[in-house]
Order: C-alpha cells, then sequence, then structure tokens
C-alpha cells in the first residue's frame, strides 16, 4: 500500500538543512581544524614545490603534486564515514516511519554538510597549490584539476 509522506518535499527539505547545519555549526572544531589543516597544508605543499622547472625532474615532481594532493583528500575524506554511519539508524528509523523520503536527507545532506567540508576545501587547496607550484597556465586545466581534487 502506499502511505503518504507527513511532510512534504519542501517541508522536509528545510528541516532536515536546518538539523544537518546545526549538526555540522554544533562541532565547530571539525570545521575550523578542516579549514585550517587545508590553509596549512596547501601553504607547505606551495612551499615544497614551487615553481618546479620544465625538466623530467620536475614532471616527477608534480606528479608528487598530484599524488599528495589526492592522498590527503582521500585521507581527509575518511572522517565522515563515522558520521554517516551514526546517523544511518536515525535515518532508517525516521524513514520508517515516513517523516520524510530520501530525496530531502540527500539533498539536506549535500548542500549543508558536503559542500562546506568536502567540496570547499579542495577548492581552496587548488587555488593556493595550483598556480603556485608553476602547473599550466591555463584555466581550463586549473578546473580540471579543481574537478579532479574535488572528486577524490
Amino acid at each position: 500500500k502506499y502511505r503518504r509522506h507527513r511532510a512534504g518535499f519542501l517541508r522536509s527539505f528545510w528541516e532536515l538543512s536546518i538539523r544537518t547545519f546545526t549538526n555540522v555549526i554544533r562541532n565547530p572544531y571539525l570545521l575550523a581544524l578542516n579549514y585550517i589543516a587545508t590553509f596549512v597544508v596547501s601553504f607547505l605543499t606551495g612551499l615544497v614545490f614551487h615553481h618546479l622547472p620544465f625538466t623530467f625532474d620536475g614532471l616527477q615532481d608534480r606528479l608528487g603534486i598530484f599524488f599528495f594532493s589526492f592522498l590527503f583528500f582521500g585521507m581527509t575524506s575518511l572522517s565522515s564515514l563515522g558520521i554517516w554511519r551514526e546517523e544511518r539508524l536515525l535515518f532508517l528509523r525516521e524513514r520508517a516511519s515516513n517523516t520524510y523520503t530520501t530525496g530531502p536527507y540527500f539533498l539536506a545532506k549535500v548542500l549543508c554538510d558536503i559542500l562546506p567540508l568536502r567540496v570547499l576545501p579542495p577548492i581552496i587547496y587548488s587555488a593556493m597549490v595550483y598556480w603556485h607550484a608553476g602547473l599550466h597556465d591555463d584555466p581550463y586545466n586549473f578546473f580540471i584539476f579543481v574537478a579532479i581534487v574535488t572528486l577524490v
């Protein structure tokens, strides 16, 4: 049988966004540490890989930038696994009681949790490292680098 959900899509999205944003704000150290670590690591990476030469050694060093960037953001994204695991039970219970559907929950999670914690730090990192390391002086290649680092 079809059971109607208690709240509509927009109302569910609004309430879930407020709850998710409150959870992000409730733990300001996670947000601050994420941005501070991004600034510090990008500054140090920029210093280590400052204006690489266009030789074979410079090519190897550029590959090191890519490897380190992917490794750094791959490891920082592991911090969200515990949050998803803890919230899974709450989501299953609320969904079973027809409080909301999966769509508003996922959208609220993406906009209020993933965007500030998983999308903005790679963009900041890429903006600081890409030009400092002397990679291709082309905006198109920069946006490809940003997209790949963000997706990692």
